[in-house]
């Protein structure tokens, strides 16, 4: 896919997330999150483990050990996602959401897991799919709730300025390149020099 200008606004590749409350034989309330995605876009999810119901993401070992729930992040139309550096707070996008080893920033070196790379946004996202499985399930009527992004993405096109809170874009940076070794997409501060990208701050 053509990219447009540096720092341009990329959308989400939009998706339906679901939250399904279901009763069992024995009377017990069940949940469970999913997502469906029909968009003609690039399109990539990965999950990350959220502390329920106040939708703090945290480790995945976590998960086993505290109330959790697995939320599902979208890419943007490019197929990637974004990143905010702990530490230097850096950002950049990248093909790249390692569920079994360290994400490690371009700038500054910094290295830790996934969930602790999200930006703001994705984690106002986060929050709102456990908010609404928390009211979900607290719900006397079983069925889906749904957080629809197809019509969302259309409508933050149309008017920039009217977007739900749980809507979160991506933005171009400045150096594309693929990774000889792994293959994997990055997209970071910095212009191609001397056959190598250098990354700057400024």
């Amino acid at each position: 896919m053509a990219y447009g200008d540096d720092f341009k606004e990329i959308a989400h590749c939009g998706g339906k997330f679901i939250v399904t409350i279901a009763d069992t034989p024995d009377g017990r309330r069940g949940i469970q999150l999913g997502v469906e995605h029909s968009a003609p876009l690039p399109a990539a999810l990965f999950r990350v483990w959220a502390a329920s119901p106040l939708g703090i993401p945290v480790s995945p070992s976590m998960s086993s050990q505290a109330p959790c729930l697995p939320v599902f992040i979208g890419s943007d139309t490019h197929g990637l996602f974004g990143h905010r550096c702990p530490s230097c707070e850096g950002y950049w996008r990248s093909q790249t959401v390692p569920d079994r080893w360290d994400i490690t920033c371009p700038y500054c070196g910094t290295s830790g897991q996934t969930f602790e790379f999200l930006t703001a946004e994705q984690r106002r996202f986060v929050r709102a799919v456990c908010e609404l499985a928390v009211a979900a399930f607290a719900d006397d009527e079983v069925g889906q709730h749904v957080i629809d992004m197809d019509p969302v993405a259309d409508q933050v096109t149309a008017k920039p300025t009217e977007r739900p809170k749980f809507y979160y874009a991506e933005q171009s940076q400045q150096h594309r390149y693929t990774c000889d070794a792994c293959g994997s997409e990055d997209d970071v501060l910095g212009k191609k020099a001397a056959g190598r990208a250098t990354t700057s701050r400024s």
